[in-house]
């Protein structure tokens, strides 16, 4: 026997001899009712002690296993060296005690471990603390029905209520749950704020972390695995998990995001890839300059490269008649009456079809940009050789306010009830093979043949109801859930 379990069997053994040495010198007493023999004693009304050196006292009291002992109303002590307090409890496994209040005498709070377990008012215990029975090593302790903790402290909710702790601070103090030592913790103050305080954070096995309000960092947040040689940017997916995505191949490209608050470029500037020269640049005194040259801007507006718009309004250049604008070698745009041009190309009026016989509308006679009209009557502006192959062809950036594109065959055939939608495990699954959505073409298709305004919008438009239909579904299973609760 080792020595723990000789402690505690000694400790029992001790208690018992105290309570029974009146029928220890006696041999045999009983009191106030019930039988005794040799050494088993009782104290009261209705007690039976039959285990050798037993003592059953107060009323309707057993104790049957050897040294065993029985106080209260109604308690039963059936193992070795078991002990039954209170009322309507039973001890049966060797060592076992029960110390607390049943239901009833029909149901009984019932210790069938050689641990310590106490109730109230209940055939279940409210706290069981285990017998680990091994030198130099303590038991752990169970709250709710639990009579085999898993861990130091397990908390075991019932059928009706949550597995909860509540720390509760008075004043300003504070709730604090410590780690290995005071540094380690997690505390929660006055003003319902946690904090987390470890050198490091990390979340297994899956590495998911779920937040229901707002998640707030005072310091960097590093996001294992998304790491890479290149910046990348980070996705929610339908199912809110995060993932990464390369800049090169991230297709939303910030056209449907509105910023809410203003944009602070900070001095730095806006491109179209990370080693380009060209794009908008903001300064620091709010001057913006578009084209190349990232200096801070001399005036308020300074483009480098040429200005496309429909209208065009200067103010304090205009007149009752239309004039003419002169750009001056500074760069300084001037208006000035048709009269006093040299060439008057402002007064030029086209009473025939203008033929440029393949030639092109240029800004210099040097420059390979402009304005061409093919003699297959298409027409392209910017850089190119030969006749255009489309109606339209343009080199460059277009600006326009709005943008009409004629297309027959819409998406609403989605909602057609023979139209067959992929569940989501599918979808997965085809984007994992091809790395792009069903229907919709990839990078290097897009890169090699472009897309059309309005086939792109109409296959958008059918992934966006595809989604709606898969959120319907989702809503009524979430619904149905929820009355099942």
């Amino acid at each position: 026997m080792n020595t723990r379990k000789h402690n505690i069997k000694k400790s029992i053994v001790t208690l018992s001899c105290l309570l029974f040495s009146v029928g220890a010198m006696a041999q045999a007493y009983s009191s106030g009712g019930g039988s005794a023999t040799g050494y088993k004693s009782t104290l009261g009304n209705q007690n039976t002690a039959s285990g050798n050196y037993s003592l059953a006292a107060g009323w309707g009291n057993q104790a049957s296993g050897q040294t065993s002992f029985a106080l209260g109303y109604g308690n039963n002590s059936l193992g070795l060296n078991s002990i039954a307090i209170g009322m309507f409890t039973k001890s049966q496994n060797a060592y076992g005690i029960t110390i607390g209040m049943g239901y009833s005498n029909t149901k009984p709070l019932v210790n069938t471990t050689s641990g310590i377990m106490l109730g109230s008012g209940s055939n279940l215990p409210t706290l069981f603390i285990s017998n680990q029975n091994i030198e130099n090593r303590t038991g752990k302790v169970g709250i709710g029905n639990v009579t085999s903790p898993q861990a130091k402290l397990h908390v075991a909710g019932d059928a009706s209520e949550d597995a909860n702790i509540l720390l509760a601070s008075t004043g300003t103090n504070k709730s604090v749950i410590q780690f290995r030592s005071s540094g380690n913790n997690i505390t929660v103050g006055s003003d319902n704020v946690m904090k987390f305080n470890a050198p490091n954070m990390q979340f297994y096995p899956t590495g998911q972390v779920a937040v229901n309000g707002a998640f707030k960092a005072t310091g960097n947040v590093t996001l294992s695995g998304l790491a890479g040689s290149s910046s990348k940017v980070l996705t929610v997916g339908t199912n809110g998990q995060l993932s990464s995505v390369e800049y090169s191949t991230f297709n939303d490209n910030l056209g449907n995001h509105m910023a809410e608050q203003n944009i602070n470029l900070n001095g730095k500037k806006i491109v179209n890839g990370t080693s380009t020269t060209k794009g908008i640049f903001v300064s620091t005194e709010g001057k913006v300059r578009i084209g190349t040259g990232f200096t801070v801007p001399s005036n308020a507006l300074e483009v480098d490269g040429t200005i496309v718009s429909s209208e065009l309004k200067i103010s304090n250049l205009a007149n009752a008649t239309p004039q003419a604008l002169i750009i001056y070698p500074d760069g300084l745009v001037h208006a000035t009456s048709y009269s006093t041009l040299a060439d008057n190309m402002g007064n030029h009026t086209a009473t025939q079809n203008i033929n440029l016989d393949g030639n092109k509308i240029v800004g210099s006679s040097a420059s390979t940009n402009g304005l061409f009209v093919g003699t297959n009557g298409n027409v392209r502006i910017g850089a190119g050789s030969g006749n255009p192959s489309k109606a339209l062809e343009v080199n460059g950036i277009v600006r326009s306010k709005e943008v009409l594109v004629e297309i027959t065959g819409w998406s609403d055939f989605v909602f057609e009830k023979d139209y067959k939608l992929m569940s989501l495990a599918e979808v997965e699954q085809f984007v994992k093979q091809h790395g792009h959505l069903p229907d919709v073409p990839s990078a290097n298709e897009v890169e090699e043949n472009g897309i059309g305004l309005g086939e792109m919008n109409a296959l958008l438009l059918q992934k966006i109801e595809e989604m709606t239909l898969h959120l319907i579904e989702m809503e009524k299973r979430i619904q149905e859930l929820e009355s099942d609760r």
